[in-house]
């Protein structure tokens, strides 16, 4: 895990540890905050899925800031379009973390990894065929 951390301080962001907040990687505040209340395993998992999010902004993909501008307008959120891309940068986020992982010769059950992408992936996708949360 350190030199994971090591990874995200060297890119000038910081990994914040804490119990019970949201696991989640925040770029405007350059911060990615991990639950302590997840198991240490897990913590592994969650870290390196939110840094796929920060390789996914500092990419500055496109994709991205047409999400995070569909952000700003409440309505869009709703819309299919914005649901499929936030999918497509959770999937894509998961892929990058496991890419890191290998690069850095970090070690981790590649089988437990799935099931922990596979059981976060399932919201989204619970979230993107909800036809109640759809506007056209």
């Amino acid at each position: 895990m350190r030199r994971l951390i090591k990874w995200v301080e060297d890119r000038n962001y910081e990994v914040v540890f804490k119990c019970g907040v949201e696991s989640c990687f925040h770029d405007e505040e350059k911060r990615i905050y991990i639950d302590l209340k997840l198991s240490e395993k897990n913590q592994l998992y969650t870290l390196l899925h939110e840094i796929g999010h920060l390789i996914i902004f500092e990419g500055k993909d496109k994709r991205y800031i047409k999400q995070k501008n569909m952000e700003k307008d409440k309505r869009r959120i709703r819309s299919y379009v914005y649901k499929v891309l936030l999918l497509r940068e959770e999937i894509e986020a998961w892929e990058l973390g496991r890419g890191l992982a290998k690069e850095l010769n970090i070690w981790f059950d590649e089988e437990e990894y799935d099931q922990r992408m596979t059981k976060c992936i399932k919201t989204y996708c619970e979230f993107v065929i909800d036809p109640e949360q759809w506007e056209a």
